[in-house]
Formats: structure tokens, sequence, C-alpha cells
């Protein structure tokens, strides 16, 4: 039998995703629709490096295996704000990143991933960058994993209080041009959403 290497290494990524994203016995889809958004957003910008950011979509919160609930998933909503100090919850865009760095043809996918929970106000974590620390691929990667968790907050979704909300991490969370991207991005895939 003969192995197609990057055939099974894609594979192998689309498992591991999708089995990050199960919870009580359904399948959230997170990482997936965080990697769709963040190739949308990154193609908007004009940047290179769709297939980095499809990648570290996959696989940005691989380091938060374990946690209770997908805990990860709902930090930027209040949801689990209390867990928010624990250390593990904290080190998990660290260790997805470690993790990241030892598949094959994926270390450039790591950067990201690492800074992915840093916000352009300097408020963020693991590492409390700032303005101008926080490369474009990082906030491309926060900006459409805070789309997804937004839309998965409400059971019917209103594209214009999306819109808002994202035009609300314009220079908080991530700088202004990464923010009208996400918004051009929103509505042109969610405008029949409502």
């Amino acid at each position: 039998m003969k192995i197609n290497s990057a055939r099974t290494v894609n594979e192998m990524i689309s498992a591991i995703s999708l089995a990050m994203d199960i919870e009580d016995g359904r399948k959230l889809y997170h990482g997936w629709r965080v990697a769709v958004l963040a190739v949308g957003i990154n193609d908007a910008l004009g940047d290179e490096g769709s297939n980095k950011l499809f990648y570290a979509g996959l696989l940005h919160d691989v380091g938060g295996v374990g946690l209770p609930h997908h805990l990860i998933h709902y930090l930027p909503h209040g949801r689990a704000c209390k867990y928010a100090p624990d250390p593990l919850v904290l080190a998990h865009p660290l260790l997805s990143a470690e993790i990241i760095s030892t598949m094959p043809g994926l270390d450039s996918t790591a950067r990201p991933v690492l800074d992915h929970h840093e916000n352009w106000d300097g408020r963020g974590f693991p590492r409390g960058l700032g303005a101008g620390e926080i490369a474009n691929d990082a906030q491309v990667l926060k900006a459409a994993d805070t789309v997804d968790l937004l839309l998965r907050a409400v059971p019917h979704p209103d594209v214009e209080l999306l819109l808002s909300q994202i035009k609300a991490m314009s220079g908080i969370q991530v700088s202004a041009s990464i923010a009208e991207c996400t918004a051009e991005v929103a509505k042109t895939l969610f405008s029949d959403v409502t």
C-alpha cells in the first residue's frame, strides 16, 4: 500500500479538528468555520497565506483539548469569564502553537495560532501584545474566531447586530483594517441569514 503523505496529513488535521469540536455528542464545526472565515478575511485584505490560515483555523484551539465543555469557545462572550484567570485557559494558545509546530509543514501556522487571543489594545493573552506587535494573520484568525463565536451565541443571528459587534472590535480586539475586511466578508456570507 502506497501512502500519500500530503493527503494523510490533511486527513489527520481534519480528523483532529472535528474531534476537538465534538461537544455533548454534537459536532460544532468551530474549527472549520473559523478556517473558512479566516481565508475569506485574508483574501479581502489581499494578503497571501490563505493555506496557512486555513490550517490555523482548523487547529487554533488544539491546545484546549481536555478543558471542560470547550471552555475556550466561550471566552469572548462572558459565558466562561470566571475561568479566564485559569492558567490552563490562558496557556491554550501557547500549547496549541507548540503542538502545531511539531506537525510537518505547519511550522509557519504556529505563530498566528499563538497570538490569536492577543488584542489590539494590549489586553489579550498569552503574551499581552498590542498594536503593531500582532501580525495580520493572527488578527485575521482572532476576527474569524470571534465572528464564529458571536454567530453561535444567538439562536437566530442578526446580521446588523453582527456587523455592529464587528465594528466594535476595531481598535480594541483588532486593527481598523482587519475589522473592516471582517465586516465585508460577514456581509457577503451572512446577508441571507436574517
